[in-house]
């Protein structure tokens, strides 16, 4: 039998709870979280606002492992900088919650729900984040699906991309807009050239045909003989 052995760890967040007026809502408020073969799994990524958080965490291996939640809200932490010890960027940026298993079994982590957004969640045991222990929760909002890889270039949902498309298709149909117009004020406004003081250009004369050709004159009646 193994012995397991578990830790919980808070970190009191910058805006205290009485502070916020998000109101309650039918959303969840506990959510369980299985740590197994080096991922995690969550039984849902949606929980209730302002409100207390039950977080069963399960480790299903004979590793140890966290949960640790980041207080950084909408962002992915950075997998290339931080894959080595993850601890370094929660040594700028304290994480909001934590607990941690030395092996197979079970712990209960309780808290009060961040600012409403989603969160990262990571296992902070050294090289762990690395193979792939992330994932995210949200909070009166529901955390992306796709969360993959870490990094600020994480896509969280194909929106972002046909905002921006149309965004940059209107500022295209703007300038193509605003150049016929200015073409077409600009030759209903155009002065004529004899208020430029310059004389009015009158076309050259036509230049003459070519002659056509000239029949000889009928020869005329005989003279009369006395």
């Amino acid at each position: 039998m193994l012995a397991t052995v578990g830790w919980v760890g808070f970190i009191v967040p910058a805006t205290s709870p009485a502070s916020r007026s998000v109101p309650q809502s039918s959303l969840p408020t506990t959510v369980t979280v299985t740590a197994s073969n080096f991922a995690f799994a969550v039984s849902t990524n949606e929980l209730a606002p302002n409100s207390t958080i039950t977080v069963s965490f399960y480790d299903a291996s004979s590793t140890p492992h966290t949960f640790t939640l980041s207080s950084v809200q909408g962002v992915a932490i950075d997998q290339g900088t931080y894959g080595d010890d993850v601890n370094e960027y929660f040594a700028q940026h304290p994480f909001y919650a934590s607990v941690g298993l030395s092996g197979m079994g079970n712990a209960t982590l309780t808290f009060h729900s961040p600012p409403v957004g989603w969160y990262e969640f990571v296992c902070n045991v050294s090289g762990h984040f690395a193979l792939g222990m992330y994932n995210a929760l949200g909070f009166g909002v529901p955390a992306p699906a796709n969360l993959t890889g870490g990094g600020t270039t994480v896509s969280v949902g194909w929106p972002v991309y046909v905002i921006a498309g149309t965004i940059v298709g209107l500022v295209i149909l703007a300038l193509v807009l605003g150049f016929v117009s200015g073409q077409r004020k600009g030759s209903q406004h155009e002065m004529p050239p004899e208020r430029l003081g310059y004389p009015e250009e009158t076309p050259p004369p036509a230049a003459p045909g070519p002659a056509g050709p000239t029949s000889p004159l009928p020869p005329g009646p005989p003279p009369k003989q006395p």
